[in-house]
């Protein structure tokens, strides 16, 4: 009878031996998913930051295009078409928001990696439409002494993040 039990009290120990090695495969295997989770959430939440950004910078492009095609329009008849330089998102947004100051240094350099540019250009006339234009903005529509434009705005990323946004909006002024 002694070597019964001792055979079972020896058995009894495999099996802790074993469900806490199960248990330990478990949990790193548990931690590894966690791990992973989070690297994808981080990834995610960067790539939103930087659409958004983005998208900003393209907005923030056409306001300026819009603002220089009406002081042109003021002044006379604008020279188009007009490619404008490569404009610094940062400095703009340094320029034009009045919470500016509120962001810490390291969030300013964010928006700094961004630019925008904008290209104007007369669309229709009286010898029709530009290839893929809508009728429209044949130049025929309006009142007198309207012209249609076209305004392309693209904002980009320099890298690791490589990524840009175009926006085309077409007016009558």
């Amino acid at each position: 009878m002694n070597s019964n039990s001792t055979v079972r009290q020896n058995n009894q120990g495999y099996v802790l031996v074993v469900s806490l090695v199960l248990l330990l495969v478990m949990t790193i295997m548990g931690l590894g998913l966690l791990h992973v989770s989070l690297t994808e959430k981080r990834l995610v939440e960067r790539s939103m930051v930087n659409q958004e950004r983005i998208f900003v910078a393209a907005e923030t492009c056409v306001q300026d295009a819009e603002v220089w095609l009406s002081d042109q329009l003021t002044a006379g008849s604008p020279s188009l078409p007009f490619t404008s330089p490569l404009t610094n998102f940062g400095n703009s947004f340094n320029a034009l928001s009045p919470t500016a100051t509120d962001l810490n240094t390291q969030e300013l350099a964010q928006f700094a990696q961004y630019t925008y540019g904008f290209t104007t250009d007369r669309i229709g006339g009286s010898g029709g439409n530009d290839v893929g234009e809508s009728v429209e903005y044949s130049g025929s529509g309006g009142g007198l002494g309207e012209s249609n434009y076209r305004i392309t705005c693209v904002a980009q990323r320099a890298a690791p993040d490589e990524s840009s946004l175009t926006i085309i909006r077409e007016l009558t002024l």
